[in-house]
């Protein structure tokens, strides 16, 4: 007598026969699980935080980005901006093709790369001779130009920095300047005097060993959401963050203490909050003496 228990097993045992046959496995052919996807480490390109991406390429397209869970920094999460990279590839917004507007035209017109490429050159080329300079007013040989400037990014890699630097100095071009300047003209040397080095000394993950947090003029909870889950993983521990900002953001929210500045008087907080230091020496001594530029001050 044929059950109902007996029916189903008869028929799952057909059913996959039959798949397996169809997909080869009776001639002893190797199974198919997926298709082949490959799989690329990135670093998100947004902020300074430097997440970790993985990208899952099949048939030269992007069909998937993750954080990487490997990634020191952020350990497979992404923040909004993070998740929503894939818009650069997939946006419907995204220009695919070359634009040119012409001097007093009002609309765009297309054009293919090899026009682009050869109009780039041509107008380098016509003023970089305009602007040249081969002989400086002290009659020294320079042969460089004065009426091109770069701009460098602060997302190219090392290599492309290289070969971008390589090929402005052929040119003779000796106005080279990197973004990088702009909004950090002002840490350099504060950080080289106080720190030793004119770049940032630790690791994002070591805020999470801070026992202080200052920040001003910043809002990291938005700009850098993945840096900023070390400093609330910091604040868990028992640290203590602080605030200075004529606003109320996200970061203040967050803070233990919010001080709410007038706009544009960030020195003078600054400035009282170091003689309030210095008169009552609530500095580290030993570390002003060995680690920064104090040993050269004369009188101070």
């Amino acid at each position: 007598m044929l059950t109902r228990r007996m029916f189903i097993g008869l028929a799952g045992a057909v059913t996959g026969g039959a798949l397996l046959w169809e997909r080869g496995l009776a001639r002893g052919e190797k199974p198919v699980l997926r298709k082949p996807i490959g799989e690329k480490p990135l670093i998100c390109p947004y902020c300074a935080t430097g997440c970790g991406m993985i990208a899952a390429v099949q048939d030269g397209k992007l069909v998937n980005l993750e954080g990487d869970p490997d990634h020191p920094i952020n350990q497979g999460a992404l923040c909004a901006k993070g998740q929503a990279a894939r818009g650069f590839v997939e946006s419907p917004y995204r220009v695919t093709k070359v634009l040119y507007r012409a001097p007093g035209s009002d609309r765009w017109e297309e054009k293919d790369w090899a026009w682009a490429l050869d109009r780039i050159a041509r107008l380098i080329k016509d003023t970089r001779d305009r602007g040249w300079v081969e002989v400086d007013d002290q009659g020294q040989t320079v042969r460089r130009t004065e009426a091109i400037a770069t701009l460098g990014t602060s997302v190219g890699s090392n290599e492309e920095a290289y070969a971008m630097s390589k090929l402005f100095r052929a040119l003779g071009i000796v106005y080279i300047e990197h973004q990088a300047r702009i909004c950090h003209s002002s840490t350099v040397p504060a950080l080289g005097n106080s720190f030793g080095r004119g770049a940032m000394t630790n690791h994002p993950i070591d805020f999470k060993n801070a026992d202080v947090i200052l920040v001003q003029g910043g809002n990291p909870a938005e700009q850098h959401p993945l840096t900023f889950r070390w400093i609330l993983e910091a604040k868990e521990r028992g640290a203590k963050l602080i605030v200075v900002d004529p606003r109320f953001n996200r970061t203040a929210s967050k803070a233990d203490l919010f001080a709410q500045i007038r706009p544009g008087t960030d020195i003078a907080f600054m400035g009282g909050m170091i003689r309030y230091i210095l008169e009552n020496k609530r500095y580290d001594e030993f570390y002003v003496k060995h680690y920064t530029n104090a040993s050269f001050l004369v009188h101070p």
